[in-house]
């Protein structure tokens, strides 16, 4: 620990998911406070979405969650799945559930743009929201 780096335990809620990782960290001013890298942060974030995604957690937070990772507003994404921005505010608050050919891209998109990636966002622009079944938009 000689150039002040150690271990610490990092975690990241989501909703009812708790993900959790331990990650090189510096001493914060208190012990229970240990100062993580960004680039840390985003590993343990990516990897939260992955999980989200692969295991098709689908509730308010990971909608909010993956919408966030995607950078997207909540009119962007309803643009782009061909619905009204009240209809993702509704899915966030948790008072209708997102459709799973939705989740889906929602998903893909959230995992491509941390990547940095536009594939699944270029076809959601040139493609017929009607045929998000047809356009392969599980995560792999």
């Amino acid at each position: 620990m000689a150039d002040g780096k150690f271990m610490a335990l990092a975690r990241f809620p989501v909703g009812a998911w708790m993900f959790q990782a331990l990650l090189p960290a510096k001493p914060g001013k208190t012990p229970d406070n240990p100062r993580f890298a960004m680039t840390e942060l985003m590993k343990l974030e990516r990897a939260a979405t992955l999980w989200i995604a692969e295991n098709v957690a689908i509730s308010k937070e990971t909608v909010r969650f993956l919408r966030s990772q995607a950078g997207l507003t909540q009119a962007a994404l309803a643009e782009l799945l061909d619905v009204d921005a009240r209809t993702v505010a509704r899915w966030e608050a948790g008072e209708t559930v997102i459709d799973r050919a939705r989740f889906d891209a929602l998903a893909r998109l959230a995992l491509e743009h941390g990547e940095g990636d536009e594939t699944t966002l270029s076809r959601l622009r040139a493609e017929p929201v009607q045929r998000l079944g047809e356009i392969d938009l599980k995560v792999a």
